[in-house]
């Protein structure tokens, strides 16, 4: 019998407390979950509470500790609590993971137990796991996502004529968005995530906070419309190439792009691996499916009997930034754009410009001089056309 504490009983922790009452593979039931307020109605099955971490990471009673807390800390001193003292974890943190993996990842290699973090990425889509095990080894070249529940299904409302604050409420009320979305909204979620398929493919990244990063910005509403009778399609992307380069941003997608018909709280991943193209698919957000990323590193743990990996850790590897094609156009649709200085090698269409391959600081520069601009980068895989 696999005895579990849980850090946290909310939303994820209830519904992976429903699965693991119901499945029937893995014998194991929850002794005790890590709460603040034990007192808060909560729907999932009845199980014994605490306010005492100790209760949970340093019983020598428990097998296994599951981190659905959120947060860096105490989430993180709490997860190098568990496995100094043998104790494997499986974390749907990705704040912790995307800043701490490397080091929590060697500790876990010391005390040789297992700290594996599916549900950290991409809620309910098999993910991290698929990378690991079927591509890491692969030559892959590069990888694209959309990787935020939340923010995918309010781009959905707003090509649906809703306002952003309107669509971001539904999204709360739904429960895809965080009390405070602020992590959702400004890009910080994919970002943080981006870093862990990085690492899952290619190579823990040392910058992470270095990596050109946007959310949903003020132009979008405006954007959303003009690009769509150009034959485009705005996604929050979280992209990434073998050599270093990575880019958080709100992307145009062509309309027949499998990209372009991901709407509400759905992920996507695509890797390519010599020109062709795989892709991952499922909800992105929720309770529920998170905790079925959780039942599946519980089910693969139990497995192989909850021991680190064999594989040494690669370098961490330095990123940069992104290059590109960019689309850029006048906030003002009205003026021309002769009034503002391309950049050499530009594709100037009535409406629009399509830079050369660029980066974003030099995108930046380029839009300093030219008060007026926008530009968003452009998508396109070598299976789709476009400029």
């Amino acid at each position: 019998m696999v005895r579990i504490g849980l850090l946290g009983y909310g939303t994820v922790g209830q519904a992976f407390a429903a699965l693991v009452a119901h499945q029937t593979r893995v014998p194991a039931e929850i002794a005790v979950a890590l709460v603040r307020n034990a007192d808060r109605r909560r729907e999932g099955p009845s199980i014994t509470l605490t306010h005492d971490p100790s209760a949970v990471v340093d019983r020598p009673d428990l097998d296994l500790v599951v981190d659905v807390m959120g947060g860096k800390d105490p989430a993180r001193q709490l997860i190098v609590r568990a496995l100094s003292h043998r104790k494997p974890v499986i974390s749907a943190n990705k704040e912790v993971m995307a800043e701490h993996g490397p080091e929590l990842l060697e500790l876990a290699r010391r005390y040789d137990v297992s700290l594996s973090y599916e549900a950290a990425v991409g809620g309910g889509i098999p993910l991290l796991e698929p990378l690991v095990s079927h591509f890491a080894a692969a030559p892959v070249t590069q990888v694209v996502g959309i990787l935020n529940g939340t923010t995918n299904y309010i781009l959905s409302r707003m090509e649906s004529g809703d306002a952003a604050n309107r669509a971001l409420a539904q999204a709360q009320a739904l429960g895809y968005a965080e009390a405070d979305p602020t992590a959702d909204l400004d890009g910080m979620d994919v970002l943080r995530k981006l870093s862990l398929v990085i690492g899952a493919l290619f190579a823990p990244v040392k910058n992470v906070n270095q990596i050109p990063r946007l959310g949903l910005d003020d132009y979008l509403p405006m954007a959303i419309r003009r690009v769509r009778a150009w034959g485009y399609r705005i996604k929050l992307l979280g992209r990434a190439e073998r050599g270093g380069g990575a880019q958080v941003w709100p992307t145009l997608v062509p309309e027949g792009h499998r990209l372009a018909a991901i709407s509400g709280v759905h992920n996507l991943v695509g890797v390519e691996v010599f020109g062709q193209w795989f892709w991952m698919e499922g909800a992105g957000a929720g309770g529920q499916a998170t905790a079925l990323s959780l039942l599946a590193d519980l089910y693969r743990g139990y497995r192989f009997g909850f021991r680190a990996g064999r594989l040494e850790y690669p370098t961490p590897l330095e990123t940069r930034p992104l290059i590109g094609r960019w689309l850029a156009f006048g906030i003002d649709p009205d003026r021309p754009l002769s009034r503002f200085h391309s950049l050499p090698g530009s594709i100037i269409e009535p409406e629009y410009i399509v830079t050369p391959p660029v980066d974003q600081p030099q995108i930046a520069r380029w839009l300093s001089d030219n008060s007026g601009l926008i530009a968003y980068p452009l998508f396109t895989d070598n299976q789709q056309g476009g400029p």
